[in-house]
């Protein structure tokens, strides 16, 4: 595969309505920490409390439509491409990983042992030890390090064995299914059946139902649905904030009103992707900022919390302690992001770019010495 086709992925076209989704679901995910750290009510019945739940969700969903779209042509059935991907992946996701679990173990002194620590640090706790990530908001970046594993063969299999993908599909579902009537149980809390529910079995549908939205959107013309999509849009956030269930999170992931939440999930995301119209001026700055920032706010809110929490004593209100961790989460995001977010995603694209160059002049000196 030549050079053009490989590095294709690098030159993708953005999406800004995914970019501003993703900001969104970050903010209302710190927002929702915040004020339960702030002993606010927030359960199933309030839109905040969904927001706490089906933001990750909705992230899954994203990352999978995303990565279908950014890797649809580049990655085939061969190990070159699809270590690449991995090789991206991994400069992705790593440094900031690593940073905010060393952060972790120092602010809040935590004192573990050399497996936890392995098991973080390798990315394998997702893998091996579910219940076992050590920072806040850390078992779902486990999740995805799962997703990664199963993300080439749906690729692979979108293009050469389509029953196949579906068939994948489907069993991705089964296993979101099985954990929502049969694994959880609405007569207990979801705290107490937390290791449960961050099981990547039962959140694979949502990465699944992304990848799907990726593969259904060649037969979209969005330009000419235009009107339809942006009213299924509205009915579907309207739905999401209405629909009658209330009392402890374990309602909203459970039963028939997981099935309705996964598919309002997957609606937003379906929506946004060919929702075409992009904000001006400051509102798109704005947005596009905390969607690019989205995974340094995700992993640092909790970090900066107890941080802020100390000013408790100085008499400030508990909203005005949360908008303080607010703003010192988006500024510390800002500069994690653009110093070590941004520069190793270029040193991944660098480093897949020399292993190119470098497997096309060994092809082109075989290919000469063989003439």
């Amino acid at each position: 595969m030549s050079a053009s086709v490989r590095s294709s992925s690098d030159h993708f076209q953005r999406n800004k309505p995914l970019d501003y989704l993703r900001g969104l679901m970050a903010t209302s995910i710190m927002v929702y920490h915040y004020s339960y750290w702030n002993d606010v009510h927030v359960d199933a019945g309030t839109v905040l409390g969904r927001l706490g739940i089906y933001g990750v969700s909705i992230f899954y969903v994203l990352s999978g439509l995303t990565l279908y779209i950014v890797y649809n042509r580049s990655i085939s059935a061969d190990f070159r491409s699809i270590a690449e991907f991995f090789i991206k992946r991994i400069f992705r996701i790593f440094p900031l990983l690593w940073l905010t679990i060393t952060a972790t173990i120092f602010i809040y002194n935590n004192n573990v042992g050399w497996r936890i620590c392995f098991l973080n640090y390798s990315g394998l706790f997702g893998f091996i030890h579910i219940g076992g990530y050590l920072a806040v908001g850390q078992w779902s970046i486990g999740n995805e390090l799962v997703f990664y594993v199963f993300f080439p063969l749906f690729l692979i299999l979108s293009k050469r064995r389509p029953a196949l993908f579906f068939l994948l599909l489907a069993l991705s579902a089964v296993a979101g299914l099985y954990f929502a009537f049969h694994v959880l149980n609405t007569k207990t809390d979801l705290a107490s059946q937390w290791k449960y529910y961050i099981n990547p079995f039962n959140q694979l549908l949502f990465f699944a139902g992304g990848i799907l939205i990726g593969y259904t959107g060649q037969w979209i013309n969005p330009e000419k649905y235009k009107t339809p999509i942006f009213t299924l849009l509205v009915l579907s956030i309207l739905a999401f904030a209405f629909y009658p269930v209330t009392g402890d999170s374990i309602h909203i992931v459970t039963g028939f009103n997981r099935v309705f939440f996964f598919c309002i999930s997957c609606l937003i995301c379906f929506c946004f992707y060919h929702q075409k119209r992009v904000l001006p001026g400051i509102p798109d700055r704005i947005l596009t900022f905390l969607g690019e920032a989205s995974y340094s706010i995700y992993l640092l809110h909790p970090l900066v919390w107890p941080l802020v929490a100390k000013l408790k004593f100085t008499g400030l209100s508990v909203l005005s302690l949360a908008f303080l961790s607010g703003i010192t989460t988006i500024l510390v995001s800002y500069f994690v992001y653009k110093w070590l977010e941004k520069p190793f995603i270029k040193c991944g694209k660098r480093l897949v770019k020399i292993q190119i160059t470098r497997s096309d002049i060994s092809f082109s000196d075989g290919h000469h010495r063989h003439l």
